[in-house]
């Protein structure tokens, strides 16, 4: 938890500077969320939860295959858009299970792909700093949610429903 919470700091802390390391300037203004935030905000809690923790499974998938976001900005820039196209291409798939049982795959894969998005191009609008600061809280939210040994969910078809530790 403290790890997060440290990694959340750090994401915040380059998310609020442009350029040259200068601070980002206020604004006065909240502006709306970017629609996806929107949509999630909507998901009753048990999918918020379901969200959260496919989205640190996705994390702890990146984290396999790279090793972290400076390992992910070494690889390329050919490498870094295929990922997350992947990922993109596939939650515009998944995206007719919105309103279904599947949803939570779909918010889950489509947030990740923005989240690695803003950390590729270290975009720092206040959209980017949305997705940022919401993906890094469900990811944590995730852990804690299987480290209390909670199944992956309810909504995951039989097949795919892991037992809880022993």
């Amino acid at each position: 938890m403290a790890f997060v919470s440290a990694f959340m700091e750090v994401v915040v802390a380059r998310l609020a500077t442009v350029g040259g390391g200068r601070p980002m300037p206020e604004t006065h203004q909240d502006p709306e969320p970017p629609p996806l935030l929107r949509e999630l905000a909507l998901l009753n809690e048990t999918k918020q939860d379901s969200v959260a923790i496919r989205l640190a499974e996705l994390w702890d998938a990146f984290e396999t295959r790279f090793g972290g976001v400076s390992a992910l900005h070494e690889a390329g820039e050919s490498v870094r858009q295929e990922y997350i196209g992947s990922l993109s291409r596939s939650a515009a798939v998944m995206e007719r299970a919105k309103g279904s049982e599947g949803e939570p795959f779909y918010y889950s894969t489509a947030l990740m792909a923005e989240y690695l998005t803003v950390l590729a191009t270290g975009a720092s609008d206040p959209h980017a700093r949305e997705i940022a600061i919401k993906a890094a809280s469900l990811i944590e939210r995730g852990r804690l949610l299987r480290a209390c040994g909670l199944p992956r969910g309810s909504d995951s078809p039989p097949g795919e429903r892991e037992a809880p530790p022993r």
